[in-house]
């Protein structure tokens, strides 16, 4: 394919292997970064239509790459018969590390819930929904990305943990149809779609309401939402999926870190506050 001349060695990529990326992934990038802009600018009660749609789209997607993988794998891998590979001591370190990387997952989620349940009329409109819903979905993408992995162990003869690049490979085969040109884009869409609402819930909305909290009288949401993309394309954020180590590893940094502000927030609210906040104080800057 055309794109391949823009890849890392091609004659037409023009950034270095030290880059960490290539000429087609940073422009793939820079392009959904242009485009996520304009949805940065409504305010947070006029986008839920988007997650209304997301919330059907990406799991549709995500259920229909699952069966995919296992069609093309006339079945479900090696990793329903493989035997454990670690025993005693690195089994017990490797489980925690695992839970530690899914708690990291959504641990964002945790720390921005506020920015979103205020908006709930009742308490139990916070609470029950994400009780539910954060586990159990977790969980299930959890569980569709460990087993279209091992498909694609099956499939290519090495396990491809990113399913955009077990996407690219099902369109490099030999004997790719436009059938499967059409299920890819579909899927790459959707995938493209989920992660717009991801960036503006997890990443824009949550920055522009800290960033007006510390800076009223310069910032509001808007603002900040900007200035998070802004930080977000400078900090190259492409060198933490160059390997599935790397991104792990950022996980699990990134909850040592949260979890220290989670754990002043609780303390502060249960057992300081004994649950009882006045409303008034929470925006005045008066010193109590």
């Amino acid at each position: 394919p055309s794109w391949d001349k823009y890849q890392q060695g091609g004659p037409k990529n023009t950034l270095p292997a030290s880059s960490g990326t290539n000429t087609r992934d940073f422009v793939s990038f820079f392009l959904f970064w242009v485009c996520s802009l304009p949805a940065l600018w409504f305010p947070v009660h006029k986008i839920r239509h988007l997650f209304a749609v997301k919330s059907i789209v990406a799991p549709a997607a995500g259920i229909a790459f699952f069966i995919w993988a296992i069609v093309r794998a006339h079945g479900l891998g090696p990793i329903v018969h493989q035997p454990a590979k670690l025993e005693g001591g690195e089994l017990g370190w490797a489980i925690v590390k695992g839970i530690m990387s899914s708690i990291a997952n959504f641990a964002a989620l945790i720390m921005n819930n506020p920015d979103f349940s205020r908006f709930a009329k009742r308490p139990e409109s916070a609470m029950l929904p994400q009780l539910i819903t954060i586990p159990v979905g977790f969980a299930i993408t959890s569980f569709i990305g460990i087993i279209v992995s091992s498909s694609s162990a099956v499939i290519y003869g090495s396990p491809v943990w990113s399913p955009l690049t077990l996407l690219e490979n099902f369109l490099n085969d030999a004997h790719v149809t436009g059938a499967t040109r059409f299920g890819v884009f579909v899927i790459a869409a959707a995938f493209s779609l989920a992660q717009l609402g991801t960036n503006i819930a997890a990443n824009s909305v949550s920055a522009g309401t800290d960033m007006t909290a510390l800076f009223p009288r310069f910032l509001s949401i808007r603002r900040g939402s900007y200035i998070c993309a802004i930080v977000g394309l400078c900090m190259c954020p492409w060198n933490l999926m160059s390997s599935s180590n790397n991104f792990t590893t950022y996980l699990s940094a990134y909850s040592v870190f949260l979890s220290s502000i989670a754990g002043v927030m609780v303390c502060d609210y249960y057992l300081v506050r004994k649950g009882y906040l006045q409303v008034r104080n929470l925006y005045s800057a008066d010193k109590t």
